[in-house]
């Protein structure tokens, strides 16, 4: 009879070896399961369990500033008792070096560019915050070059935010350890992804356009050529007469407004 971590092993080896997207919390779910089967387990059983469904329980792209532990990730819930004390879950003191020096090993062994950029991504920005030393470099690197080999394997869901994030945390990553090649890599990656993503049947779906001027244009650590930005503005002009038309049927004044705030944004700067 399988123990648990035969379970959470061929869970994860089931990921690894998947070709198309899925999403962390999925894993999470499947985790959950192996749970339900009250297996007795062991001390090191259940680090093993503990460390991955850490792994994909953390919150990344986390929005309450209040609350986040990185400028990144947070805990899935927060909250108060009814006592009045604050808690969160999962609990940062749950993560500590053995932890993250599991991650790191994890890191190395699996194949899966989902899975790859996960347990990296956790070591470069956690071990600062858990640890108070400076993470390996090589971590964000495999975490940036994770999200490439998704892009470029064709791994994703196209109308998905969810890739966009990813993409958007790609750049971020390598703006903050000054990796120029993987930057102008990126803006590549960024722009044409936009041309894929932004057909014209998406035009009216909120998020699926305009992130490359949000990404771009908008982050003043962002350099582009004078092509390349020439195009980001191109692209929404046109997008902009498009939507605008009333002789055609997909006329949206609140698409339009997003388009035109983001121009006036751009050409106020200009004047």
């Amino acid at each position: 009879m399988k123990n648990l971590i035969d379970l959470v092993e061929d869970t994860l080896e089931r990921y690894d070896k998947l070709k198309e997207p899925f999403h962390e919390i999925k894993i999470c779910d499947d985790l959950r399961e192996i749970k339900k089967t009250d297996l007795e387990s062991n001390e090191d059983e259940e680090f093993v369990y503990r460390a991955e469904y850490l792994a994909f329980s953390i919150v990344g792209n986390y929005a309450d500033s209040d609350t986040k532990w990185t400028d990144y990730y947070g805990p899935t819930m927060t909250g108060y008792d009814k006592d009045g004390n604050f808690y969160e879950s999962p609990s940062r003191e749950l993560i500590n070096h053995k932890i993250l020096n599991y991650w790191a090993e994890r890191t190395i062994r699996v194949k899966n560019p989902y899975l790859k950029l996960r347990y990296s991504d956790l070591v470069w920005d956690l071990t600062k915050f858990i640890t108070n030393n400076n993470p390996d470099i090589q971590y964000a690197n495999i975490a940036i070059n994770s999200i490439i080999e998704i892009i470029n394997n064709n791994l994703y869901v196209l109308d998905s935010q969810d890739t966009l994030l990813k993409l958007n945390r790609a750049l971020n990553l390598a703006i903050r350890i000054n990796n120029q090649d993987k930057i102008s890599q990126l803006i590549i990656i960024i722009i044409d992804f936009e041309d894929k993503i932004s057909i014209h049947e998406n035009e009216l779906k909120a998020g699926l356009w305009g992130f490359s001027f949000d990404y771009l244009i908008e982050n003043p650590k962002v350099v582009l050529t004078s092509k390349q930005e020439n195009k980001i503005i191109q692209d929404l002009e046109q997008r902009l007469n498009r939507l605008s038309d009333r002789s055609n049927d997909v006329l949206s004044p609140y698409t339009c407004q997003s388009i035109s705030i983001r121009l006036a944004k751009y050409y106020r700067k200009k004047v």
